[in-house]
C-alpha cells in the first residue's frame, strides 16, 4: 500500500511542483533550439511563389503554403541540443514520480497528532516559494517577465490552489489510492476542454473566413479522450486493488483536482508561449497564490 511506503516522500514532494515548469520550460527551449538553428548565410527566401530553391543537403526543410515554396531553411543538427532534451525528458520522469509519492507523503502528515491539513499546505507551498524567492527577484530586475504574465500566472495559481486544498481536504476523509485516481481524470478533463476549443476555433474561422475548407471536422472527435481515458483505467487497476467502502465527502472534495489543475495546465500552456523565459518567476507566483489560499483557508 503506498500510504504504507512513502513516508519520507513528505519533504521532496513539497518542492516537486516548484521544480516542475524548469524542467519543462528548459525542455522547451532545447526543443526550441534543436529545431531552429540556422545562420543568415543558409536562409534564403524565394522571390515569387512560383520560384523553387535546390539543394543537396538533407537537413533542407521547404515551407509550403497552397502548394507554393516561400522559404528554404537549413537546419544544422546539433547532439548536444539532443542530449539536453532526453535529460530533461528524464528530470520530467523522474518529477511524475514524486507526484505519485505526494498522495501518500500527504495522508501519512496528516494523520499524526494536533495536524492541521491547511496549516500542513502553508508550510509546504510557503517553504518552495521561498526556495524560488532569490532566483524570482534577479529574473524580475532583468525584465523577463511583464506584469500581463505575473497576472496571468496568479490566475493560473489560483486554480491549482483549487486543486491542492481540494486534495488536501479530501485525504482527511478519502484515501490516498482514491484521491490519486480522482487526481488523473485531470487527462481526461484536458483532453475534453483541448478538442472542444479546438472544434470552437474551427467553427470561428469558418465564419469569418469566406474561402475556408468546409473539408475541415468541425465535430468532436471523441476518439481523441480514447489515450487519457485508458491512461487513467490503467492507473485505476493499479491503485483501487481490494479498496473497498462506500464512497466519502473526501471523494467529492478529491474532484477538484482534475478541475484546479486541468485548468491550471491549460493557463500555463498558454503564459509559457508568451513568455518562455519567466518560467522560473511563473512557478515562484503559482506558489505563492496557494500559499496564501491556505493561509485564508486555515484563518
Amino acid at each position: 500500500r503506498p500510504e504504507d511506503s512513502c513516508s519520507a516522500a513528505a519533504a521532496v514532494s513539497s518542492s516537486s511542483s516548484s521544480w516542475t515548469h524548469l524542467a519543462a520550460t528548459r525542455h522547451d527551449h532545447s526543443l526550441s533550439a534543436a529545431s531552429t538553428t540556422c545562420s543568415p548565410a543558409e536562409a534564403t527566401s524565394s522571390a515569387s511563389p512560383n520560384a523553387t530553391t535546390e539543394s543537396e543537403s538533407d537537413s533542407t526543410a521547404l515551407m509550403t503554403i497552397n502548394g507554393s515554396t516561400d522559404a528554404t531553411t537549413t537546419i544544422t543538427p546539433n547532439d548536444d541540443d539532443d542530449s539536453s532534451i532526453w535529460l530533461w525528458r528524464g528530470v520530467i520522469v523522474l518529477l511524475c514520480a514524486l507526484w505519485a509519492s505526494n498522495f501518500a507523503a500527504a495522508k501519512l502528515v496528516m494523520a499524526e497528532p494536533a495536524v492541521d491539513s491547511t496549516l500542513y499546505a502553508v508550510a509546504r507551498f510557503s517553504t518552495a516559494f521561498l526556495a524560488l524567492l532569490p532566483g524570482s527577484i534577479g529574473a524580475i530586475r532583468q525584465g523577463l517577465i511583464t506584469w500581463e504574465t505575473a497576472k496571468g500566472a496568479a490566475i493560473c495559481g489560483s486554480w491549482v490552489a483549487f486543486g491542492y486544498l481540494g486534495q488536501t481536504l479530501g485525504l482527511l476523509t478519502t484515501t490516498a489510492s482514491r484521491s490519486c485516481v480522482i487526481c488523473t481524470l485531470h487527462c481526461v478533463f484536458v483532453a475534453a476542454v483541448t478538442e472542444a476549443m479546438r472544434v470552437s476555433a474551427v467553427k470561428r474561422l469558418q465564419q469569418d473566413v469566406d474561402s475556408f475548407d468546409d473539408d475541415t471536422n468541425t465535430s468532436f472527435n471523441v476518439m481523441r479522450l480514447l489515450p487519457a481515458a485508458v491512461a487513467v483505467l490503467g492507473v485505476a487497476i493499479v491503485e483501487l486493488q481490494g479498496a473497498g467502502g462506500a464512497p466519502t465527502i473526501g471523494d467529492a472534495l478529491s474532484f477538484s483536482q482534475p478541475i484546479g489543475f486541468g485548468f491550471g495546465y491549460l493557463q500555463l500552456e498558454q503564459l509559457m508561449k508568451k513568455s518562455p523565459q519567466a518560467g522560473l518567476v511563473i512557478s515562484a507566483i503559482k506558489l505563492l497564490m496557494v500559499a496564501f489560499f491556505s493561509f485564508v483557508l486555515f484563518e
